[in-house]
Order: C-alpha cells, then sequence, then structure tokens
C-alpha cells in the first residue's frame, strides 16, 4: 500500500512538474522582448513647445531605439536645432528650437503619457509608443 501511495504521488510529481514547465515554455514563446522593437515599424513624436506650438511627428526604425535618438533623428530630418549635452547618468536636452532649458522650465520626455524613469538615452522604445518631449516646469 505505501508502495502505491508513493508511485501515485511521484506520478502527480511529475504531471504537476511537466505543466508548470509545459507553461513557462509557453509565456517565454509569447513574451516580446520589451527592449527591441521589430523592423521597420513607426513611432510618434511630438514636440510641445509650452506656448500653444505642438509639433507632431512619424518616424520609421529598421533597429532598436531610444528616446533621445528619436528625437536626435527627427530634429535632423527637420533641421530643428536641438542642444544635447551628456552626464555620467545619460543625456539631457538642453533646448529644441528657440525653448531654452533654465531654472523654471526644462524639456521634459513622456512615453505613452508616463513621465520618463530614466535618461533619453536609456529608454528603449517600442512598435507603436508615442513620445512627447514637454517645454514645462518640472515637478
Amino acid at each position: 500500500m505505501k508502495r502505491k501511495i508513493a508511485f501515485l504521488l511521484l506520478l502527480a510529481s511529475l504531471a504537476l512538474g511537466y505543466f508548470v514547465y509545459a507553461g513557462s515554455v509557453h509565456n517565454q514563446r509569447q513574451a516580446p522582448n520589451e527592449s527591441v522593437k521589430p523592423m521597420g515599424q513607426q513611432i510618434e513624436l511630438v514636440l510641445d513647445y509650452g506656448d500653444g506650438r505642438v509639433d507632431s511627428y512619424q518616424k520609421e526604425f529598421s533597429e532598436p531605439t531610444t528616446v533621445s535618438n528619436l528625437l536626435e533623428s527627427v530634429a535632423s530630418e527637420k533641421q530643428i536645432e536641438l542642444k544635447i549635452k551628456q552626464y555620467d547618468f545619460g543625456v539631457f536636452v538642453e533646448s529644441v528650437g528657440d525653448k531654452v532649458g533654465n531654472a523654471e522650465t526644462a524639456w521634459i520626455y513622456f512615453v505613452n503619457g508616463v513621465s520618463g524613469d530614466v535618461a533619453a538615452d536609456q529608454k528603449n522604445l517600442q512598435v507603436g509608443d508615442k513620445v512627447e518631449w514637454k517645454y514645462i516646469k518640472p515637478k
């Protein structure tokens, strides 16, 4: 009787292990790699100058990109004056066009409505992301 119970426990453990393993493999196949964006997809960039002027651009990339790369690429294509400074923590946008950051206002980025939590050169973008650079008073 003890052998039968031990055998059933072993069999149940093996079955449970199989289902846990199969579920994790299935989830791994479906989980997208969040730091890599599929090729040839568009990302939206919005520049809000804080004075009522808002410009919107669609940019297609064939390789993964970051918030700062998106801004630099659009600024170069559209001939928008852009000043960026590199610090130990990452890049800082000093000015876009005629709007220069100062003690009162600065260029702050948002991805899908959420303020950035890392420097712009460290924030990877996904297909369909909306990046907004706003000239606002930092909170």
